[in-house]
C-alpha cells in the first residue's frame, strides 16, 4: 500500500518550486531521470529491490525503498550531478512518527547513483560514521556482492 502511495505522490507530483526546502535537489533529481519508480524486476509483484524517488510531505525529495513488508524512507537533503552522469545524494532517514512511511534503524547516507538510460545502481553509498557499504559499485563484506541495476518502471509504478 505505502508502495503505491508513493508512486501516486510521483505520478501527480507539481513542478518543483523554487525555495522549497528540496528545491535544488529534485531539480537535479528531474534532470537526471531519477524521478520515478524502480525495481530490478518491475513485473514481479513479489520484488523486494523497490525504490520510489519523488517529492515527500516535507518540501524534500525522498527515496522509498524496500517492499510491501519493510520500507525505508529517505528525505533526499541534497543531490549534483557528477562527471559522467552519476548523482551524488545525502540521504537523510524520516521516522515513522513523520509520515507513517519507515525509518527503522537507517542512518544519514551519502550516495552516488550510477545513472544509465532507463537504469540506475547504487556506485557507493557511505554511512554517517564514514563507513563505507558499497563501493564501485561493489556490497562491503566479502566484496563480491554486486549492486543491483534498477530498471524504470512503465507508467511510474511497479506492475503488478
Amino acid at each position: 500500500m505505502r508502495t503505491l502511495i508513493a508512486a501516486a505522490l510521483v505520478l501527480f507530483a507539481a513542478p518543483v518550486q523554487a525555495g522549497e526546502p528540496g528545491a535544488e535537489a529534485g531539480r537535479v533529481l528531474q534532470e537526471a531521470g531519477l524521478v520515478g519508480a524502480w525495481a530490478v524486476d518491475c513485473a514481479d509483484p513479489n520484488e523486494f529491490d523497490r525504490e520510489t524517488i519523488g517529492p515527500g510531505p516535507r518540501g524534500f525529495f525522498q527515496s522509498v525503498m524496500g517492499g510491501d513488508d519493510y520500507l525505508e524512507t529517505y528525505d533526499i537533503v541534497a543531490a549534483r550531478r557528477l562527471d559522467g552522469g552519476d548523482v551524488e545524494m545525502a540521504l537523510r532517514p524520516v521516522a515513522e512518527d513523520e509520515d507513517g512511511a519507515g525509518g527503522g534503524d537507517a542512518a544519514d547516507l551519502a550516495v552516488v547513483y550510477r545513472v544509465e538510460g532507463d537504469r540506475q545502481m547504487t556506485w557507493s553509498s557511505i554511512d554517517a560514521g564514514g563507513r563505507p557499504l558499497i563501493t564501485d559499485g561493489v556490497l562491503a563484506g566479502d566484496g563480491t556482492q554486486k549492486s543491483l541495476w534498477y530498471h524504470r518502471c512503465d507508467a511510474g509504478r511497479i506492475l503488478p
